[in-house]
């Protein structure tokens, strides 16, 4: 498979919204496109994988897991 690929869970704060998503597996696609070894994302936070201040992509993810429909 030539397409990345990364299974991810959401993290909630304390009133129930999503605040993040935990990277949990990760194909060799991901890895090349990405440039990120799996080994060093696999059970990171979003943030902390990209190095960025906001989860990249959390609204989009987020509507897909309330509505089941793809964005």
């Amino acid at each position: 498979m030539e397409e990345g690929n990364l299974l991810h869970e959401f993290v909630y704060d304390e009133q129930g919204r999503v605040i993040d998503y935990r990277i949990i597996a990760a194909n060799p696609g991901s890895e090349r496109i990405l440039g990120l070894h799996t080994e060093d994302i696999i059970g990171k936070l979003s943030r902390d994988a990209f190095h960025v201040p906001k989860p990249p992509y959390l609204e989009q993810y987020s509507l897909v897991e309330k509505t089941g429909e793809p964005c």
